[in-house]
């Protein structure tokens, strides 16, 4: 294969040179264990190009505190996924014998947290009617400024509603997701299927935010953290800076479009932010915005 295809932070190095096989996947598959393991992907950046030097460098670490709780055993199986040669990577079959897999694998519905997953279900419904410019920073604060323990019982739920291991939910895992939590409340026979439906096509409506049809693990803990958690006022600064990256004070449209090239929110999304946000209709938004 020559043709180059994927997301800049999951793509492998042989992509970038345009020759590769079947073991690009194990690599990008490596890219998402990662990330669901502290939260953020091992090669970033603050553009595409940023993230495609790094990526053709193909160095990453398991920088502390971040990976203190992870084992010895999945630090193991990323090193072989994000194997820089190749050749030398484990293959997919393999990765499946991996004994950190095999241990995983075994993990129960059971271990799930009942209460904190009616919360982030609850959590995705409230978003719907959250302002687009507050989407965009909840989604950078989320994904960029957000600690391993804050994350944890997210990252459990995740894991437990993830039943392939893909790395993102889909419209069944979320509508089964739901249907577990009624289940739990004695309510199953109070809701019908097209009720049910109805409000996971919302929650994906509003949740996803690069339409792929998809929730991503930022995306998930963007919209199920406790908001007064997330939306601390040093976060919010530290969000309102990362958008204002000429510092003048004002997030201008410019500034806008490169951040959601970033976040992967389709181009005619961030016009739409601007119109809601800029009330005078000078092109800029300034920073006594409210979330």
């Amino acid at each position: 294969m020559r043709e180059r295809l994927g997301t800049a932070y999951y793509i492998a190095p042989e992509v970038l040179r345009k020759k590769y096989d079947e073991k690009c996947d194990v690599w990008s598959c490596g890219v998402i264990l990662y990330i669901l393991l502290c939260g953020y992907p091992p090669f970033g950046g603050q553009t595409d190009q940023e993230i495609l030097k790094r990526v053709e460098r193909g160095k990453f670490s398991f920088e502390m505190p971040d990976w203190g709780h992870v084992s010895e055993e999945a630090k193991d199986l990323v090193r072989k996924m994000l194997t820089y040669d190749s050749s030398k990577r484990i293959s997919a079959e393999e990765s499946l014998s991996h004994p950190w897999i095999i241990k995983f694998s075994s993990q129960k519905d059971s271990d799930m947290p009942k209460h904190a997953l009616t919360g982030a279900l609850g959590n995705m419904k409230k978003f719907q009617s959250t302002q687009k410019l507050a989407q965009a920073a909840m989604l950078f604060m989320g994904s960029k400024l957000t600690t391993v323990e804050e994350t944890k019982e997210l990252t459990t739920i995740f894991r437990a509603l993830d039943k392939n291991g893909d790395g993102q939910l889909d419209r069944k895992e979320l509508i089964e997701g739901y249907r577990k939590l009624l289940d739990w409340k004695g309510e199953s026979g109070e809701v019908d299927e097209a009720t049910i439906e109805a409000e996971v096509d919302q929650i994906l409506t509003a949740v996803d935010f690069d339409k792929n049809g998809y929730i991503e693990y930022s995306e998930f803990v963007t919209v199920c953290m406790d908001k007064q958690l997330l939306l601390s006022r040093e976060r919010l600064l530290q969000a309102f800076q990362q958008f204002d990256s000429d510092g003048s004070g004002k997030i201008t449209n410019e500034e806008l479009a490169k951040l959601f090239g970033i976040t992967a929110i389709d181009d005619k999304a961030w016009h739409e932010v601007l119109a809601e946000c800029d009330k005078n209709n000078d092109g800029e938004v300034r920073n006594n915005f409210h979330f």
